[in-house]
């Protein structure tokens, strides 16, 4: 959280000086369920107490899936294009 704190100043004085010309979202938690992860006054943080599981080594696998309905999205869209676009004949 220190480094947010830093980064959070340094980007606001960009910011004041016109040289910042993105929004930037600082995220101080990645894993707020683990900060309050607590065994005998010792911090857990980051593993599922029944299953011991590590919370940040277990996310699911999203990208064939998303690679699917990408070119699907992309094939939808070009059709839709070439139907817009296309010349239009009057009784030829």
């Amino acid at each position: 959280m220190v480094v947010a704190w830093y980064l959070k100043r340094h980007f606001a004085e960009l910011e004041a000086q016109g040289r910042l010309n993105a929004c930037i979202v600082l995220v101080p938690l990645a894993n707020p369920a683990g900060l309050n992860q607590h065994w005998f006054v010792a911090q857990m943080g980051r593993f599922e107490m029944r299953s011991g599981q590590d919370f940040n080594r277990r996310f699911p696998e999203l990208g064939p899936d998303v690679a699917q309905r990408v070119e699907l999205l992309l094939k939808m869209t070009k059709r839709t294009m070439s139907a817009s676009f296309a010349p239009r004949c009057a009784n030829v």
